[in-house]
């Protein structure tokens, strides 16, 4: 872990474990600044409210040979753990998930109510049985031209899945599958075309 990585995360322990925006942004700029100088053109991730970033990564390697790829999930990974994973990781749980959680739909119902999204009597089951019915619209959608996550899908949801702060709720819980859209960025670590 960077010395960088270190000191935001001893100021956090001052300010009763909470990460600033700007520290955040911070350490994604320098893991950002790690991969480009091992040789890779600079990350690019879907950005979301409260400024969280998709922990998955759109990368192309077509292309690539196995070595190369190796290679490239090596450094990226290193660079990450020395500049950013740390801070990221707290980060999410100061803004979503600050009970720590292990289960994270547990964690998502707790944000959800802390947020006044949900009532204090939803339950974990109640979101289960809603996430079940959006994935069956969302599968069956997806295999026709009606691919509509976003619409009939969210619907199945009682509360707004396009709300902010709903939207931090499940970003900051590691379900950012939720607000994956076709125009997500891809990222071309080794400047080869996009597909």
């Amino acid at each position: 872990m960077s010395e960088q990585q270190q000191d935001i995360l001893r100021r956090a322990l001052d300010h009763d474990g909470v990460i600033p925006r700007s520290d955040y942004d911070a350490a994604w700029n320098r893991y950002q600044d790690c991969v480009v100088a091992k040789g890779y053109t600079k990350p690019v991730v879907e950005e979301f409210v409260d400024g969280l970033r998709s922990p998955l990564w759109h990368a192309t390697s077509e292309g690539w040979s196995e070595e190369q790829h190796e290679k490239f999930i090596e450094d990226n990974g290193n660079c990450k753990q020395l500049e950013y994973l740390y801070v990221d990781e707290i980060y999410r749980a100061n803004l979503g998930n600050p009970n720590q959680y292990t289960d994270m739909d547990t964690a998502v119902v707790d944000c959800l109510r802390r947020k006044n999204l949900v009532s204090n009597q939803y339950t974990l089951t109640q979101f289960k049985q809603e996430d079940a019915q959006y994935n069956d619209v969302a599968t069956k959608n997806f295999t026709t031209d009606r691919y509509d996550e976003r619409g009939e899908a969210a619907s199945k949801f009682s509360f707004d899945l396009n709300d902010p702060a709903t939207v931090t709720c499940f970003i900051a819980n590691g379900k950012d599958y939720y607000f994956r859209e076709d125009t997500s960025p891809i990222w071309s670590p080794l400047n080869t075309p996009t597909p």
